[in-house]
């Protein structure tokens, strides 16, 4: 039993809006009705390779500064500009207030402890315990593994 088949776009743009004119193919715009080559238009990627757009190169550019602000700018400009915006916004975070301001936000307070479990010092963060001779990333394991580091217990002052 055959099936119809359904009249896709493709077939319904290729007869009416393609013209071969001594041998060259031409395309008629939906936009401003104008026969013109097809290296006149934008082609789209589609499953069976390629075709091309319904409006013309200056109609889409057109339709585009109308309708959104914009063109397609080049990719070499617009590689430059974000890198000197990260660049700039880099240096922006970099301003000791800020650091400052990072350093303590994340920053978690840890506890000294004996093996008899009393307090001896509480530090802002494990870096703040480098003051006393005590390295940030040894305090960090010693927290999360329990285990001793220089002879003393750490905690995060929120597990306590």
């Amino acid at each position: 039993m055959k099936t119809k088949s359904k009249k896709t776009r493709d077939t319904a743009w290729n007869t009416q809006q393609h013209v071969y004119i001594e041998g060259i193919e031409f395309r008629k715009c939906s936009k401003c009705k104008e026969l013109k080559t097809l290296d006149k238009y934008i082609l789209i990627p589609t499953k069976k390779g390629s075709k091309p757009d319904i409006y013309c190169r200056n109609c889409k550019n057109k339709y585009k500064r109308e309708n959104h602000g914009y063109i397609r700018k080049d990719p070499k400009l617009v590689s430059a500009t974000r890198k000197r915006q990260g660049k700039e916004a880099k240096e922006r975070f970099k301003t000791p207030e800020m650091l400052d301001f990072y350093r303590k936000l994340h920053a978690k307070a840890v506890l000294c402890i004996t093996y008899k479990g009393l307090i001896i010092k509480e530090y802002d963060s494990a870096k703040a315990a480098g003051i006393d001779g005590f390295k940030p990333t040894g305090i960090s394991v010693a927290c999360n593994t329990g285990n001793l580091y220089k002879g003393f217990y750490w905690k995060f002052k929120k597990d306590v």
